[in-house]
């Protein structure tokens, strides 16, 4: 959970980090200091995998990752290009040697938590519960079930799409099946049959082709390898592959699986089953799709209605956060996270639905450029919000000109508006009473971060207004 919250902080800052590369690379492309830095930034993108490595396998890393020398050794570069002239200033530069400098304490920090010696340091941080409110809890009132018994909700259809379809691939099985294992049939129902289409249709793929070219490596292995002791350490190792690639990759897993089951077959007296393997697989592959696309069939663009609610009211709640913030309401950190993450979560849920839409039969992709163009809309929105989050805990802004207050809730107003038109709650700005905004003294010349944020504001009511009119043409077609 720590880890996750460090990342999202990596993530932001990421995304507030604006250069002009082409002009960085005009200037400093002769000095090589670009290469210095992009070996740099490739070094710590391998430490984040190894990070990723070390959560799946729930193992701790004794290398410690330490980008002092390099960081260093780019410093001094740096200073040299700024004494010697070469590209004239070298602010950028080290703008560039700030940020990855931040992002090295950001890794440091997060391979500290699988650190033992650190861990009751970090308990004792986490006794507040505080970090708790970003772990979803499970609600599991009896009104959840009752709620979902009807036809309105996906997963009613689902469960009811699945137990039609095995009830069809066992009375298929009953009569057409060619051996002693029919139940493969309705496995590969089971296996198969997703919420929504695209992930069924992937899934089924992904089976039919793991089982055809695992089929034809089993008897490979069992025809040209007669020895039972081979047999036997390919075996343990087909099983291992099996379930040590069945969450990371479906298609490498059923490629092992299939020879496992037929050596194991074969062991165990039966014979040679792969034709009654792929037979099997191939019916059920192909009952699977048929009923996925005819009963009770889950298009993305049914669901968009919500997802697009969730997005819209995931930026105005953050939007909300940085307005309080800048009229002088104290916003706890753990509060702004959280809107935060819930921003990047919406966002990427909606991502997913989109690309899911994309693999969907074209009658069905209702309104896809318009979805499009909301994803790339509201990944600009949020990467600007970002943008100005980052810098409110840092400046006083809450001395800002009310032209610039007046910017912003115009762009709350523009999305709680649409909110409403998808069926959204409305969320209000909560105004500090003990905190005036003097608007009869304000200064004639705006400084340069009001002008900068007046800019961003400015850019954030526009992109606010472009993404309500790419909603209503979205949500006209429902």
């Amino acid at each position: 959970m720590l880890t996750f919250v460090d990342l999202v902080d990596m993530y932001e800052q990421i995304m507030v980090t604006h250069y002009d590369y082409n002009h960085i690379r005009e200037k400093f492309q002769s000095t090589g200091i670009l290469k210095q830095i992009a070996d740099m930034i490739l070094s710590m993108a391998n430490e984040v995998d190894n990070i990723a490595f070390m959560v799946l396998s729930n193992t701790r890393n004794k290398h410690k990752p330490d980008f002092i020398t390099g960081l260093e050794q780019l410093k001094l570069r740096i200073d040299e290009i700024g004494a010697s002239g070469e590209g004239t200033s070298n602010i950028a530069l080290k703008k560039i040697l700030i940020n990855l400098r931040d992002l090295n304490e950001r890794i440091k920090s997060i391979y500290g938590y699988y650190n033992s010696k650190s861990s009751d340091t970090f308990i004792k941080k986490n006794e507040t519960g505080e970090y708790s409110k970003f772990v979803s809890k499970q609600d599991y009132a009896p009104h959840i079930f009752f709620d979902n018994l009807s036809f309105s909700s996906s997963t009613f259809k689902h469960a009811l799409r699945v137990s039609l379809v095995c009830l069809i691939g066992f009375i298929t099985a009953k009569y057409i099946a060619i051996g002693h294992h029919s139940y493969w049939v309705l496995l590969t129902i089971i296996v198969i049959l997703k919420p929504g289409f695209s992930l069924s249709k992937q899934r089924n793929y992904q089976r039919l082709i793991g089982t055809i070219a695992g089929g034809i490596a089993g008897i490979a292995i069992l025809l040209y390898i007669p020895d039972k002791d081979v047999q036997f350490i390919l075996l343990v190792v087909l099983m291992i592959g099996t379930y040590s690639f069945l969450r990371l990759n479906y298609v490498v897993s059923v490629l092992f699986m299939t020879p496992y089951v037929l050596i194991l077959f074969k062991f165990l007296g039966v014979g040679f089953v792969v034709k009654e393997r792929i037979v099997d697989t191939v019916i059920g592959s192909t009952i699977a799709f048929i009923a996925s696309y005819t009963i009770f069939p889950s298009w993305e663009f049914e669901q968009i209605r919500e997802n697009l609610r969730n997005v819209v009211n995931a930026n105005v709640n953050y939007l909300v956060k940085i307005a309080e913030s800048i009229l002088g309401k104290t916003v706890g950190t753990i509060e702004y996270k959280l809107a935060r993450k819930d921003v990047y979560v919406k966002s990427a849920n909606l991502s997913a639905a989109f690309e899911r839409m994309t693999s969907e039969p074209k009658s069905k992709q209702k309104k896809i450029k318009e979805v499009h163009k909301f994803v790339v809309l509201n990944h600009i929105l949020s990467s600007y919000i970002a943008t100005i989050a980052s810098t409110i805990t840092a400046k006083d802004l809450h001395k800002t000109p009310q032209e610039n207050i007046k910017l912003l809730k115009r762009s709350i107003a523009v999305l709680n508006d649409l909110n409403k038109k998808l069926d959204g709650d409305i969320i209000e700005v909560s105004t500090p009473k003990t905190v005036a905004i003097n608007t009869d003294n304000e200064p004639k010349v705006l400084s340069a971060d009001d002008l900068l944020l007046k800019e961003q504001l400015g850019f954030i009511n526009k992109i606010s207004n472009d993404i309500a009119k790419v909603t209503e043409s979205i949500i006209s077609e429902q």
